[in-house]
């Protein structure tokens, strides 16, 4: 849903909740009625709803009879109140002073700016209300991407077919890394849902100079590229320099690379106005001198890194969602809060680079993973949720345990996300152990 309809709709729901203006008159025509505590607007103006359920009359500016309906009409910029024959029991000043007689003939008459203050809250609280109910029921009633049967496309059909003039064939580029058999990345920014693409992916043969290793990384980013294209510069870099720092503890340099990459991006003054942020998965491929072969890993966010181990899915990072319950507990106890599934119903994952003004809850501190690579563990996929959205795990594994090349198993992630609909940039880095 686009953001100025949202708007729009909290303009017109407030204009008919908010109720009177400040001359108790019904901005939109309508009679203006003062409501008991039982009615709808619990005391305050309303507008457009006929009599309240029980009707009150005034003395002192508080309810103490409702035996008649209470209706205000404006007239020459005096307010008159009427009951339900059409007397007139009281006259008001047009900026709230209200005086009224009572039906035993007792007459009050005070200045009554405390009924502002209730009709402008209300007013401010309807249109919030107004806000989340219209945002929740636009998000779900928003078009399905379709959804296509395998038994309803042919496994021949190229990405032009699929996505008419939306995207060309998403095409993999593979790298050469002496550490591993093959690697390959192939993205497509999916323009049938996608105004732009906002992912990136790095491959580093020969990491810090030393042939036996290699840095594979996959950077998600949201509302635009600052934060996304300072990732791919410089996130490697920090690792390896706390590498060198940390006596070769590559977790532990992972680690503190995460969170430096992040106080840079956070302190550089070239993206002070940058409200972008960025997800992260990076893998690091190192043989030891004993011929041992170790895979370690890092992630922040919803990116997810995949290893195929005789043939089964292992999953090798952790979402990091707002629902998710550590989650939300660590955010709570930051002082944040969650709405609708989104971090300060804003943000849709709970650790980030960027988004500078969720500084103080979402945080880049990464999960961390070592493994000792074995014969059977043959394949690594890296992928951004705009495959892992709509594909499980296993499911993405069995898709390319038949794939001799890694080119050809990354492009067909990447097809088979779009045809089960993706609604995401999608890019997929395969790498063959």
């Amino acid at each position: 849903m686009k953001l100025l309809e949202v708007i729009v709709l909290i303009v017109l729901f407030a204009g008919v909740s908010s109720a009177c203006n400040y001359n108790g008159i019904c901005e939109n025509g309508e009679d203006c009625v003062i409501c008991a505590p039982d009615c709808p607007s619990n005391g305050t103006y309303c507008c457009g709803m006929g009599n309240c359920t029980i009707p009150e009359r005034i003395q002192n500016n508080c309810p103490i009879d409702c035996n008649d309906t209470f209706r205000v009409e404006s007239t020459n910029g005096t307010m008159t109140s009427l009951d339900q024959n059409g007397t007139s029991i009281g006259k008001s000043s047009p900026m709230g002073t209200y005086s009224n007689t009572t039906k035993g003939g007792g007459v009050s008459d005070s200045s009554n700016p405390g009924y502002v203050v209730p009709v402008i809250i209300a007013s401010i609280l309807g249109a919030a209300a107004a806000g989340c109910i219209a945002l929740a029921c636009f998000t779900l009633k928003q078009p399905k991407a379709p959804r296509y049967a395998f038994s309803e496309v042919e496994d021949g059909m190229t990405m032009r077919e699929y996505n008419v003039q939306y995207a060309d064939p998403p095409t993999a580029e593979v790298f050469d890394v002496p550490c591993v058999r093959s690697v390959s990345v192939c993205h497509t920014p999916n323009f049938r849902f996608r105004p732009s693409m906002e992912d990136e992916a790095i491959v580093v043969p020969n990491y810090g100079g030393v042939e036996s290793q290699a840095y594979f990384g996959l950077y998600d980013g949201h509302g635009g590229r600052g934060v996304v294209d300072q990732l791919t510069v410089k996130l490697h870099e920090y690792i390896l320099l706390k590498m060198g720092q940390k006596n070769g503890d590559i977790l532990l340099a992972l680690k503190e690379g995460y969170l430096a990459a992040d106080r840079d991006v956070t302190e550089n003054s070239m993206l002070k106005d940058d409200k972008s942020g960025s997800t992260a998965i990076s893998a690091i491929v190192r043989t030891k001198e004993n011929g041992e072969r170790w895979l370690y890993t890092a992630n922040a966010g919803d990116a997810r890194i995949v290893l195929c181990r005789a043939g089964t899915a292992e999953r090798l990072t952790y979402d990091h969602k707002p629902d998710d319950p550590s989650e939300a507990q660590r955010i709570t106890n930051a002082g944040g809060f969650i709405t609708l599934g989104r971090v300060a119903c804003m943000l849709a994952i709970s650790r980030a680079f960027g988004d500078f003004e969720l500084k103080k809850w979402v945080t880049a501190d990464p999960f961390l993973k070592e493994i000792l690579l074995t014969p059977d563990t043959t394949r690594l996929i890296l992928a951004c949720d705009g495959l892992w959205d709509v594909c499980g795990d296993q499911e993405a594994i069995d898709h390319i345990k038949e794939e001799s090349e890694s080119a050809a198993a990354s492009e067909k992630l990447v097809q088979l996300a779009l045809k089960k609909g993706s609604r995401d940039n999608v890019s997929v880095m395969v790498v063959f152990l």
